[in-house]
């Protein structure tokens, strides 16, 4: 569902265009998204979007990479169309045959919902692993500004009595659990990032984030508590807890 319009979303944008981020540094670039129609990343389109259309005299390439061309213009509407948009068909794991330059790559592309990981193992590997090779192989032919990839607050593992956690912590991952499908491909695409960094000077960076919730969130396919709880209010249900509640959680709005 396209809500680039929604009161919400305009507010946010507008509040990300005052909060100092200097802007100005995308203008005339060309920016790669992959995963641009989850959560986290449709908002980050549609503030690129918010800066062609409101922005005077500034212009940026939007090339979203996605397997699904009608899902991308489910999520954004007759934007998708315009000439500063481009859709790249194709997945990931594959030879990505852009020949476009690429000034910035922003790798979200990856299945995080709980419930695959038993089902679909493979299917959550490959993009945190060979996709980030892939795209950090573009990334380093074409030279770019910066390659981000979203990581995961997943990857610090079993941590016993411990009240925060710092980039320094880390805990145990027990390879052959069934969730660990995602916490150590995770891993290993910051250890690629790194690994590019020290051999061939890519510009990378990595952000570990834990539990988000926002208007882009999911409630269709998302089962994860804070977006069960929310679909719960929406449809004047009880809340369910299926815990004794006592969890400990940090929670960013997107």
């Amino acid at each position: 569902m396209n809500i680039y319009k929604n009161k919400t979303v305009q507010e946010d944008m507008n509040n990300i265009l005052n909060s100092g981020f200097d802007y100005q540094k995308l203008n005339g670039k060309t920016i790669l998204i992959t995963g641009g129609t989850g959560m986290l990343a449709s908002y980050m389109v549609y503030f690129l979007i918010y800066l062609n259309e409101n922005i005077s005299k500034f212009k940026c390439k939007i090339i979203l990479l996605a397997r699904d061309k009608n899902k991308v213009y489910d999520k954004f509407g007759d934007y998708a169309k315009k000439k500063y948009f481009d859709i790249y068909l194709g997945n990931i794991i594959e030879e990505i045959k852009i020949e476009e330059k690429i000034d910035y790559i922003i790798h979200a592309a990856s299945i995080a919902i709980t419930q695959y990981f038993k089902d679909y193992p493979i299917d959550v590997i490959l993009p945190n692993s060979l996709g980030t090779y892939r795209l950090l192989e573009l990334a380093y032919k074409n030279n770019v500004d910066s390659f981000l990839y979203f990581s995961t607050g997943s990857i610090y593992g079993k941590i016993n009595e411990i009240n925060s956690i710092t980039e320094e912590t880390y805990g145990v991952l027990d390879p052959l659990d069934s969730n660990s499908c995602y916490s150590e491909s995770k891993r290993l695409g910051e250890t690629l990032c790194k690994a590019y960094w020290n051999q061939k000077k890519v510009k990378t960076k990595m952000v570990r984030i834990t539990h988000t919730y926002g208007p882009t969130i999911d409630l269709n396919t998302d089962k994860r508590v804070f977006s069960e709880f929310i679909k719960n209010i929406i449809n004047r249900e009880d809340i369910v807890m299926k815990s004794a509640g006592t969890e400990v959680r940090s929670f960013c709005y997107l």
